[in-house]
């Protein structure tokens, strides 16, 4: 299914200002300030999270036992580890990214969501919070920005 950039461009900004909201940074004043970098290097995990959560959805999702929000992201560890749902559920975000940490990667996105990462990867720096906070992810972002045109 081919998405339009702007949805991805759309997604990304949702991402931005909620995870500028969550950490209380007023972004965009001064262009290439530390917190902006950090906001922008997050934006861009999540950004991966959504799109590849967006794929898993789409082919596991279906028909009547649809995946929606953290659902989506627990089925992805549920199908990898075969853990205990219980065990998953209470996994941080920060875990659970680890857990998918070799499939999170831009190259195991849509070839349109790769470009418009490149587009803006340069922008995201290295420079990184030291931590990650669970509320910093919508989980219904994604499906708001990449649902079937």
């Amino acid at each position: 299914r081919r998405f339009d950039m702007s949805n991805y461009s759309r997604l990304w900004e949702s991402i931005r200002i909620h995870v500028s909201n969550i950490r209380k940074i007023e972004t965009g004043y001064f262009v290439n300030s530390n917190e902006d970098l950090k906001v922008s290097h997050r934006t861009a995990q999540l950004f991966i999270l959504d799109v590849f959560l967006h794929q898993h959805r789409e082919k596991y999702g279906a028909g009547l036992f649809p995946l929606r929000g953290k659902n989506t992201l627990h089925h992805a560890i549920l199908l990898k580890y075969k853990w205990p749902l219980d065990y998953i559920r209470n996994l941080s975000l920060s875990d659970a990214l680890l857990t998918l940490q070799d499939e999170l990667t831009p190259e195991n996105l849509p070839e349109a969501a790769q470009k418009f990462l490149s587009g803006v990867l340069e922008r995201a720096s290295q420079i990184a919070f030291d931590d990650l906070l669970d509320d910093e992810w919508n989980p219904e972002l994604g499906e708001l920005f990449l649902h079937e045109q």
